[in-house]
């Protein structure tokens, strides 16, 4: 096809209006391969049916943001086609050429598994393309209309594994597999359509139409990594997820994650949480399909399937009612089919084979189910936190001294290099008469009843912020764990770390520490002021605390807020290892160490509380693994707007009414007003 076809309509001249960019050239191409995507720009009128030279349309098969796709038929031929024309205009320069590229990148796909691109071009200065017409169901739609038993669910799926197999094999990785984006045809066969997300693995990722660090996909079937919007770890791997998700909705009926919240938390769930077990939705799931289904979904791409293939193998495994390589099959399984493979054998010792493979099968399993750690739990008021196996009751309790409480418990692994093994992670806040009492603590598995260490007695409040606590002397310092969470902060160390935060009691020193699982302080800085939540970037490594600044209140600062105390502030730490003792510098006070980036948030005179985790923003001048500040109004803690801040600070936007809501009923400020400004020096002396 030739690109410069119909030239006095499809290359405007530099300046008219419509024509895009590189970046909207980019954009336009993506979408013409994705159905799911969003135009920028104003649609196309809707009655408008374009009329493709060389082909003769019949009737329309669906609008969307992004065009209009029709059936048709190429002339000269009975041959049924799908066209699709995009709404955009697009101009001429180096958007365009790298879209014709990566287009007729894809058209020299010819795999049964992809409908094939038969032609594209412009028409009056919009892209279309020409594809095979799929006549068949989304996957969705055949799983409801249908409604196949398991077997043939099990066996289709085999099939789709096979049809992203071929994609692999050509060195394509699809990064939007869903039940939507597989058509099943009159043949039961399987079709992947939408690779307006692919990537081709052998080709240079900046050279892609995809925005670089993205999160691409769809929530509930995207990989962790994607969620991230990591495109470094984004492998053939990543599909095998989206298989194994997509496997996952199909044989139980619901996603590895429930996805009945807002868009962000969603991306947060399966960026950083643990997917729940397919039993647990569907408690009928025979017990190798859960744990075929459980390792696809692994948020750790190493454990999951290395391929498609693997995929398939393993669930033509079941139906042969052979052992699985994910395991769940048990140890009878495993007997029979030996005896099967061994006729001999089987018929001498059958018998005794049977006897010792139920006994010692039967001891095993449950020995493993109960002992083996599956989550911890806070129980209701905090006063206690309890130990669960993956099955059977309650491993271990620890209950809070005196009046303290709980307020985090969490199940980590221990790194290699330490042993290996799980670990428990509590802590709370003390009984005000006594508040050295409830320390972090960390328990290993190999002895719950006293801790691996405590942070108990080990942190000494640095000179430059005695100011902060009215003279008192060191010898009755005491400190509270705040908040604590474990990630991989220093990845040339083996394994994760815990980051957890400490705060003076009754005054506002605070500490924020980076410990090994040995309890070894290999990071700390401090800070004067509560910060009462802690969010962790990992690809740009830095740590995101919100909370108050208490040098000093607004008045000091020259600012009269009517009654409002300190100033809110946002602050970036980046992590060096080894760096240990130092304070934060702030406007008007010199510590020992700049944080990567210090704001305040504004305006002064609203009292508020914040909340943080990672955002889906979409907004090209910002990261995708972006900060999503939460702002609730007090004393009703309704919710409020969100702001949003790149991994520098930089670049927020204040969205009222969107993601996180806004309510109209509050009496606030022009919401013009909300952002974030630098922190005001201060202009009287401290005490």
């Amino acid at each position: 096809m030739n690109h410069d076809d119909d030239k006095s309509e499809s290359e405007p001249t530099p300046g008219t209006s419509g024509m895009l960019g590189l970046t909207e050239a980019k954009r336009a191409v993506r979408a013409i391969f994705d159905h799911d995507a969003i135009a920028d720009d104003e649609a196309a009128d809707p009655d408008d049916r374009p009329q493709i030279p060389g082909y003769e349309v019949i009737s329309v098969l669906g609008r969307g943001a992004t065009g209009v796709v029709m059936l048709g038929i190429h002339k000269g031929s009975d041959r049924l086609v799908a066209i699709k024309v995009f709404n955009h205009v697009i101009g001429r320069g180096p958007g365009l050429r790298r879209a014709w590229r990566e287009i007729d990148v894809l058209a020299r796909l010819t795999l049964p598994a992809v409908p094939r691109l038969l032609d594209h071009g412009l028409f009056s200065s919009r892209p279309y393309i020409v594809t095979e017409y799929i006549d068949g169901l989304t996957l969705a739609d055949w799983s409801t209309q249908i409604t196949p038993d398991l077997k043939t669910r099990v066996g289709l799926l085999i099939t789709i594994a096979e049809a992203v197999q071929s994609l692999h094999e050509q060195g394509v990785i699809h990064r939007d597999i869903k039940p939507s984006n597989i058509l099943i045809d009159e043949q039961v066969r399987a079709r992947l359509i939408d690779l307006g997300v692919a990537r081709l693995t052998a080709d240079d990722p900046m050279s892609t139409l995809t925005h670089d660090g993205q999160p691409i996909g769809s929530p509930a079937f995207m990989a962790p990594e994607q969620a991230r919007g990591d495109h470094r770890l984004v492998t053939t791997r990543s599909d095998v997820y989206s298989l194994g998700a997509t496997a996952y909705w199909l044989l139980t009926g619901a996603p590895p994650f429930d996805m009945n919240t807002t868009i962000h938390e969603a991306i947060r769930r399966v960026a950083h949480d643990q997917p729940r077990q397919p039993r647990e939705v569907e408690p009928t799931t025979p017990t190798p399909l859960n744990a075929i289904l459980f390792k696809c979904v692994s948020p750790n791409p190493a454990k999951r399937y290395a391929s498609a293939d693997g995929f398939a193998d393993d669930l033509r495994r079941y139906l042969r009612r052979e052992p699985v390589e994910a395991g769940g099959s048990s140890a009878w399984q495993h007997v029979m089919a030996y005896l099967t493979h061994h006729p001999i054998v089987a018929t001498a010792a059958l018998c005794l084979l049977m006897l010792v493979g139920t006994v010692g099968s039967s001891y095993w399993v449950n020995h493993r189910l109960k002992h083996d750690v599956s989550h911890v739990e806070i129980t209701s008021g905090g006063t206690t936190a309890r130990l669960f196996p993956i099955k059977g009751d309650v491993l271990h309790t620890w209950t809070a001294p005196l009046s303290s409480r709980f307020t985090f418990a969490t199940l980590a692994d221990n790194p290699e290099r330490f042993g290996g093994g799980k670990c428990v992670l509590i802590g709370g806040t003390p009984d005000p008469s006594n508040p050295a009492a409830l320390e972090l603590c960390v328990y290993h598995e190999e002895n719950f009843e006293v801790p691996k260490w405590t942070s108990a007695g080990t942190l000494q409040l640095p000179d430059k912020l005695r100011y902060a606590v009215n003279g008192i002397p060191p010898a009755d310092d005491r400190f509270r764990v705040e908040t604590c969470m474990v990630v991989d902060v220093f990845p040339e160390l083996d394994g994760d770390e815990i980051v957890a935060t400490f705060f003076h009691t009754p005054y506002s020193p605070m500490a924020i520490r980076v410990y090994d699982f040995e309890g070894t302080v290999l990071y700390e800085v401090w800070h004067d002021g509560y910060l009462q939540a802690m969010h962790w970037i990992p690809r740009q490594q830095i740590i995101v605390l919100a909370g108050e600044n208490s040098d000093g209140r607004w008045i000091d600062r020259g600012v009269d807020t009517a009654g409002k105390s300190c100033p809110n502030v946002l602050v970036g730490v980046s992590p060096q290892l080894g760096v240990v003792g130092k304070v934060l510098s702030w406007s008007g006070f010199e510590g020992d160490l700049e944080p990567a980036w210090y704001h305040t948030l504004l305006p002064a005179e609203l009292s508020i509380c914040v909340s943080i985790g990672q955002a889906a923003f979409s907004a090209t001048t910002l990261h995708s693994a972006a900060t999503t500040v939460r702002i609730d109004i007090p004393p009703s803690n309704m919710r409020g707007p969100g702001l949003y801040f790149d991994v520098h600070g930089d670049g927020t936007v204040s969205q009222p009414g969107t993601g996180l809501g806004w309510d109209e009923r509050l009496d606030l400020p022009d919401r013009s007003l909300l952002g974030v400004g630098p922190l005001p020096p201060r202009l009287t002396e401290r005490p």
